[in-house]
């Protein structure tokens, strides 16, 4: 299966252009988080920040391999970085919508408890990051085709487990999104909140997670040179820019302001906003 001369890219020598483009981005992108999360003391932005590292880490070993293609750590440091950034921004998604229903002062309209909410979905999330990490790592070490199989599917499912994780994550958002607009309470939400558009980012994101999901779940379950993984340009278009996407769109949560809520004595319950982060 593995060619004698280039035992990692069997089809294509990765772009180099493509991967700087990558890294340059990351390189922005995650300085600008993390100076918005200290300045704002917005620490939903902390798995932001570890995810932009983690992209940064493996499109600077990305770039590494388009010269040293044989070079077995650089191959693992890239695949690892790339495939686990999304887990941790969707634990920043998580940690956010827990601090927005509780800014908007109705808690109660949440499919789940506020205070619990960011503990399950993050400690899901973290099952997930474990799981696909084993797997991750079993695939890159190996070079028995059952070995890489095995891999794969500890990958695939970990990729389903997000999927669920995820898609009741949607479902909690648009269960609170209904009830506090059929409500009316919606209007009653402090400007500062942002509320309607903050709920938008938050699907949006949501969608380019999925579509990245989906991506490398179907990538995963293809055998061994399948198109998605003998051609580059889908891990780019499907990969890559919706993470971009996710980078720059949460970069909008550090204008909301959280406090609004219990500064005009809307938020009900103060100890679901303290322990709901």
């Amino acid at each position: 299966m593995f060619s004698d001369t280039n035992p990692y890219y069997n089809y294509f020598v990765p772009s180099l252009a493509a991967a700087v483009l990558a890294l340059i981005y990351f390189s922005i992108a995650t300085p600008a988080h993390l100076y918005r999360m200290i300045t704002t003391r917005k620490y939903f932005g902390v798995p932001l920040v570890l995810g932009g590292i983690f992209e940064m880490t493996g499109f600077a070993a990305r770039v590494y391999t388009h010269f040293q293609l044989n070079n077995e750590a650089a191959f693992i440091v890239q695949i690892v970085g790339i495939l686990l950034a999304p887990i941790l921004f969707a634990a920043g998604i998580y940690m956010f919508l827990g601090r927005l229903i509780s800014a908007t002062g109705y808690p109660n309209f949440s499919l789940v408890r506020v205070r619990f909410m960011t503990k399950i979905f993050v400690a899901g999330d973290i099952l997930c990051f474990l799981v696909q990490a084993f797997g991750a790592t079993k695939l890159v070490n190996t070079t028995s085709i059952t070995a890489i199989h095995e891999g794969q599917n500890i990958i695939v499912c970990g990729l389903l487990l997000q999927f669920v994780i995820f898609g009741f994550f949607v479902a909690v958002a648009g269960v609170f999104d209904r009830r506090v607009t059929r409500s009316g309470m919606a209007a009653t939400v402090p400007q500062g909140v942002q509320l309607r558009l903050m709920l938008r980012t938050v699907y949006i994101t949501s969608a380019l997670i999925m579509v990245r999901s989906i991506y490398r779940f179907i990538d995963y379950i293809n055998k061994h040179g399948g198109y998605l993984q003998s051609h580059e340009w889908p891990a780019y278009v499907l990969d890559v820019i919706p993470m971009a996407g996710v980078v720059a769109i949460t970069m909008l949560w550090y204008g909301c302001d959280f406090t609004a809520g219990m500064r005009t004595g809307q938020t009900g319950d103060a100890v679901e906003l303290k322990q709901g982060v």
